[in-house]
């Protein structure tokens, strides 16, 4: 039988009975309409763009390129049929005998049940029917596509908001499990990529939940930084103080809070410190302006051969702009920056946590740490008495009792704004400031901010 004359006799008798069932693309476009390499997804005569859900029997339609889905395009799939049946080879193989462009062949697979049929032809048909008539074509059901901002279609993979997915040959969006060049990832039903890391040319993600992870992460018991806005693993560079190896592994934190010095206020050194905090939340307060107007100040005295004070918890002990000065601790200072933080800002007392905390609680998250440490990181000893006002008590001053702003790490240092003599930003071993932090209480304060 020559199904090649066969052909040729069905489409002229076709021809006439396709008229009423076609849609002209030029007219009202709808469904997949291929243009060279590249094809848009159309609705109502506009072009999709962004993810979105349609029926896959939209997928198909136009075999023959004429830019018509109707009884032609099923003519082309039975004949080819037959003549599969008859050569032993594919029915994509026959179509493409038949003078039709491979890619044509590619999309006939109406039900997509991997096999071109009667089947397919049946769903022309009805799809030609249906539209032709002015009615919504039946659908087989949902898939996901992905159109660009031009509404062209992306095959391969596609990253968008953070979210990664698969798009096939078709344009349609896997789902499932899916080997893909080898490796076997984890789709939601909605196309996206649940889990697991992702090589994209020289960029790497990791998602976790669908989406992209940020930030700083803790993968395989290594700590990664991918980049906040685009997910990307940062690997051999610094961004927003934090540098990697070319691994993406963190080895180091870096914040960028300004520094201020306590020079010209010998014993100021929390005031100092509370000032740096307010600069990198967005203030401009003065060392000055703080003192004055904020920091509570006690001072000693003596009564009946006994010397009297209040407890630097309550109270700074002395004057900051005197030598002659002690210091306060952190419920001070917070109640002193409480006094001028505005807008839902608020001082937070977090004495107590451990230094590894304070690194993954709040350094990770870019944000600076007063803590209580020692002039130069010494051994501090016990040094001047005096009984409390509050209760009698009788309380010891540590010497070299020193306030400093915790801004970064790495494995071997601690980077810290010290504001003694000017001395800037810091680098001290890490079993030393542990060690000094923890003498003096594990003091910490941070400012909050909604």
């Amino acid at each position: 039988m020559n199904y090649k004359k066969a052909l040729s006799v069905f489409l002229a008798c076709m021809t006439a009975a396709s008229a009423s069932f076609s849609v002209q693309a030029d007219e009202q476009k709808n469904g997949i309409v291929y243009d060279g390499d590249s094809a848009s997804y159309f609705q109502d005569g506009v072009a999709l763009t962004g993810k979105f859900s349609a029926a896959p029997a939209l997928l198909i339609g136009d075999i023959d390129g004429n830019a018509v889905v109707n009884t032609v395009d099923a003519a082309y799939i039975l004949t080819a049929a037959a003549s599969s049946a008859v050569s032993g080879k594919s029915v994509s193989e026959e179509m493409q005998a038949l003078g039709l462009a491979a890619d044509a062949a590619d999309h006939a697979d109406c039900n997509l049940d991997d096999n071109i049929n009667a089947i397919d032809a049946a769903q022309i048909l009805v799809y030609a029917a249906a539209t032709g008539a002015g009615e919504t074509p039946p659908a087989l059901g949902s898939v996901c596509y992905y159109a660009n901002a031009e509404g062209i279609l992306q095959k391969g993979w596609i990253l968008h908001e953070l979210t990664a997915y698969y798009a096939g040959e078709d344009y349609v969006l896997k789902t499932n499990n899916e080997v893909i060049e080898g490796n076997s990832y984890e789709f939601d039903d909605d196309g996206a990529l649940h889990s697991g890391w992702l090589h994209v040319g020289e960029a790497s993600y990791c998602f976790a939940d669908g989406k992209a992870l940020t930030g700083i992460q803790s993968i395989s018991e290594q700590r990664y930084y991918f980049h906040p806005e685009t997910g990307i693993l940062v690997c051999g560079d610094t961004v927003n103080g934090i540098t990697t190896n070319a691994d993406g592994i963190i080895t180091k934190v870096l914040l960028d809070t300004p520094y201020i010095s306590q020079i010209g206020y010998p014993t100021g050194c929390e005031s100092a410190s509370a000032v740096m905090l307010l600069r990198d939340a967005g203030y401009s307060t003065s060392i000055d302006t703080f003192i004055d107007t904020a920091l509570d100040k006690g001072s000693l005295y003596s009564s009946g051969g006994k010397l009297y004070g209040p407890h630097p918890d309550e109270a700074f002990i002395g004057d900051p702009r005197s030598s002659s000065g002690f210091g306060c601790y952190a419920p001070v200072i917070t109640k002193a920056l409480n006094k001028l933080l505005t807008n839902g800002d608020t001082a937070v007392n977090i004495t107590g946590t451990p230094l590894s905390q304070l690194l993954t609680d709040y350094i990770d998250k870019g944000q600076p740490v007063a803590i209580w440490a020692t002039i130069n990181m010494v051994q501090s000893t016990p040094g001047r008495q005096w009984y409390l006002t509050s209760n009698g008590s009788l309380f010891t001053w540590k010497r070299s009792e020193h306030c400093l702003v915790l801004v970064g790490y790495d494995d071997n240092y601690y980077y810290i704004n010290d504001p003694y003599k000017g001395n800037g930003l810091k680098a001290y071993a890490r079993s030393t400031v542990e060690a000094r932090y923890t003498y003096m209480g594990s003091q910490a304060v941070i400012i909050s901010q909604p």
